[in-house]
């Protein structure tokens, strides 16, 4: 008999030991479940925080390097454009070698060579994509042709010049072509020594001629193309022009580095003729002061002007004296003088005024002093905010065109001619060769204050939070600061509060407390049967019903409100009256459908009151209300989501404060009577406190629940992402963003790692409350130990 007791015990041990093994492998299994979710989400925001960086990984020397008028790409390589001996060719201006060292084949090998004519002098390649090659005939006609393809380009559009361009040097003519619209500069060198610039600007979709222009002491000129302006620079000052050649906005540089604004928004041409006469007697006397090799470093210039492909940014290079007047050696070297130079690099966006698009300075950058002198050729990858500031020396800066953070600086070989890039690729034109250069870790450029900052961005007149990852083309650029996803989470979550928490706390209170048991047994099972109903059909019951009714009865809604606490406290003395002439069980029976039928009667006649008295009004002719509540719109704002986000919440709520307050301990609560409490007063100051702990655990179990929902938010707002707190503005949060932005967003780009890194906060936001939540649940389980 003792063995089988042994051997039953030890299977019984055995069993247990089992079974305590498979639910710790499936413990260990949740937790490791979690943790890869957790590293997943974490592994795929770190790129966000890696640095760009850049390799060559190509260095190719080539023949045509010397002869070439640029760079292209054509399907999907780089390809060099060349003139000799009247020839257009075609080279490759990459080796097929990887490992960074020098190739002469095959780039000493023309992948084409177009038929010579000497008749036609090609010079310059021009386009949104560089596709374009412009050609000047000995007939002195200007020929556009699209380079479809390596074997073959096609005439475009033409134009014959007029005499003011004929008989020139064209290898001085700077030529950009936008869309169908055509612009041609060159220098014009007066007898005064005074620098002007002559455009000629064309439409080809237009059967107008073209439009010529003198831009008196313009030294350096840039053509606004879709606002039909043009900046230009003379020695210290910039002025925008409009198309009719007056003068909008005149920004001067002082010795300081700052830009001041000297102009109004709207000059008439008599203003403006003063200021050309003014402007061009202070050229005349710099233009000479150049010439006796002084004034480049004793006075602030401007020496470089850059465009970004948006047409809003624009980039300006300027050089200003460090003011020390301990040394006025005037034999002191070239180097003296750079060094007591200081460079800077500022950043201009265009913004709407009256029609009239002018200047806003949003950045001012040190750079370099290397990077003050010579040419400063630039490239743009603005899905990115990338911005690539090469000069002709070979210094490289990587830099975030919106926050203005540098993020790469490297010295190349030098000199360079120019500068070309497509897909995370960095072509560099010299004397004798071509490098290409592999930048990665683009994501990188994304900073703190991209993300959590508000920032400066074309086109807006002030600092904003934007979340725009969708852009009509890549001549605009995303914008990805999480802010009003996150100002969008709080204030649905927040909303949803106000309207469940007293909701859910009355109900509560009332189930918990004051009704009998077989009320409470029959009430509280079906509140708690809400929580089952799926959020996409309250969701759905909201968007389609609840939207359009709050829409249509906007009056009588905001009635309802103000006038229900008056309901409520009539609701009282009518309990109160009753009460004391009713026999306690028979009105406990009665009191909830009594108090529930005067509350619905109470709401319909005020619902029904406020719709006479609007008809009414504007019966007679008083329609301000009425014109005031038509210009307000509840559909898709957040008072329709907190609605019914605060529907959804609401028991889960009242599940946990009900549970809270019914297992106060009834010794608290006789004692408390035995003292001589009333049971408002017991309720007051003895059951909510003792349970206020989990009170607020329920709350803030609440808050997170509105947090996270998705499909509710997703269906009922407009979800657009605007950080403000306006009530009757829609939103956005950050669980409607991962629906909608995740499956859209290409792998591996910037806005795919942001969406994890907003998955992150999500968590972690949720975490946090959850953990709260916990732990004054422990505080209360200890108080009541």
């Amino acid at each position: 008999m003792k063995s089988k007791t042994t051997l039953f015990e030890k299977r019984r041990f055995r069993r247990d030991y089992f079974f305590k093994l498979v639910v710790t492998a499936f413990g260990l299994l949740v937790l490791a479940i979690f943790a890869t979710l957790l590293l997943h989400i974490l592994t795929n925001a770190l790129p966000l925080l890696q640095s760009p960086k850049s390799e060559r990984i190509h260095n190719t020397l080539s023949s045509f390097a010397s002869n070439s008028i640029g760079l292209t790409q054509l399907q999907g390589e780089w390809v060099n454009l060349s003139v000799k001996d009247c020839a257009l060719y075609l080279s490759a201006s990459v080796s097929l070698a990887h490992d960074g060292s020098a190739s002469v084949n095959p780039a000493n090998r023309a992948i084409k060579k177009f038929a010579p004519n000497c008749t036609k002098h090609t010079i310059a390649l021009a386009g949104d994509q560089n596709q374009h090659v412009v050609v000047l005939t000995s007939d002195n006609v200007l020929e556009i042709y699209y380079l479809e393809n390596k074997d073959s380009f096609f005439l475009t559009s033409s134009i014959a010049l007029p005499d003011e361009f004929s008989q020139t040097n064209s290898s001085t003519w700077n030529i950009s072509l936008s869309g169908e619209e055509l612009f041609i500069q060159r220098p014009v060198r007066t007898q005064s020594r005074v620098n002007n610039i002559l455009t000629l600007r064309h439409s080809f979709s237009s059967l107008e001629a073209p439009t010529i222009r003198l831009y008196e002491g313009a030294m350096r000129l840039l053509p606004i193309v879709p606002f039909e302006q043009v900046l230009v620079a003379t020695h210290n000052e910039l002025r925008m022009y409009d198309s009719q050649l007056n003068i909008i906005q005149t920004l001067v540089l002082d010795e300081a580095g700052n830009f001041t604004d000297v102009s109004n928004s709207v000059i008439n041409n008599t203003i403006n003729n003063t200021i050309n006469s003014t402007v061009n007697s202070a050229m005349t006397d710099k233009a000479k002061a150049y010439e006796n090799g002084r004034s480049t470093h004793n006075e602030a210039n401007i020496n470089a002007l850059s465009l970004s492909p948006s047409s809003l940014d624009i980039f300006v290079r300027s050089v200003e004296p460090n003011i020390d007047h301990s040394n006025d050696n005037k034999q002191a070297s070239n180097n003296d003088k750079n060094t007591n130079s200081r460079v800077s690099l500022n950043k201009f966006t265009l913004v709407n005024n009256s029609g009239d698009f002018l200047l806003r300075k949003t950045l001012a950058l040190p750079m370099p002093i290397e990077m003050g002198l010579g040419t400063l050729h630039t490239a743009f990858d603005l899905q990115h905010n990338a911005g690539f500031f090469v000069d002709e020396h070979g210094h490289l800066i990587l830099m975030n065109i919106v926050t203005g953070d540098i993020k790469l600086q490297k010295t190349l070989k030098g000199p360079i001619s120019r500068i070309n890039y497509a897909q995370g690729q960095l072509q560099l034109s010299l004397d004798d060769r071509f490098e290409l250069y592999q930048i990665s870790q683009l994501q990188g450029m994304t900073s703190m204050q991209i993300l959590f900052g508000k920032n400066d961005y074309a086109g807006y007149a002030s600092k904003e939070y934007l979340w725009q990852t969708s852009v009509s083309n890549a001549s605009q650029s995303p914008k990805y600061s999480v802010i009003p996803l996150i100002m969008g989470s709080v204030k649905a979550s927040v909303l949803a509060l106000i309207v469940a928490l007293p909701l859910a706390l009355g109900a509560a209170i009332y189930t918990a407390y004051f009704a009998p048991p077989h009320i409470r047994n029959a009430i509280k099972p079906s509140i708690e049967m809400l929580e089952a109903i799926p959020s996409v059909i309250i969701g759905f019951i909201a968007a389609v019903w609840l939207a359009p009714f709050a829409e249509r009865y906007l009056i009588s809604i905001f009635s309802v409100l103000i006038l229900l606490p008056f309901v409520v406290l009539i609701i009282a003395a009518i309990h109160g009256f009753l009460h004391s002439r009713i026999a306690h069980k028979k009105l406990d029976n009665w009191q909830l459908p009594l108090n529930a039928s005067l509350l619905l009667l109470g709401v319909v006649f005020i619902f029904a009151l406020s719709l006479l008295i609007t008809d009414y009004s504007h019966s007679k002719g008083y329609d301000s209300l009425v014109l005031v509540a038509s210009n307000l719109t509840l559909s898709k704002t957040a008072i329709v989501v907190s609605l019914a986000l605060g529907v959804a919440i609401a028991p889960t709520i009242y599940t946990l404060i009900d549970d809270a307050l019914f297992e106060v301990p009834e010794g608290v609560k006789q004692a408390s009577f035995a003292l001589g409490a009333t049971k408002v007063q017991t309720l007051v100051r003895v059951v909510l406190v003792v349970a206020f702990p989990s009170i607020v655990s329920a709350i803030m179990l609440g808050f997170g629940r509105a947090f996270g929902e998705t499909m509710i938010v997703l269906m009922v707002t407009g979800n657009t992402p605007i950080a403000n707190w306006d009530l009757l503005s829609g939103l956005r949060t950050l669980t409607s963003n991962l629906a909608i932005e995740l499956q859209e967003a290409p792998v591996d780009s910037t806005v795919y790692h942001i969406l994890f890194l907003t998955a992150a906060i999500l968590f972690a936001f949720t975490f946090v409350v959850n953990t709260i939540a916990a732990l004054l649940k422990r505080r209360m389980h200890n108080n009541d130990q």
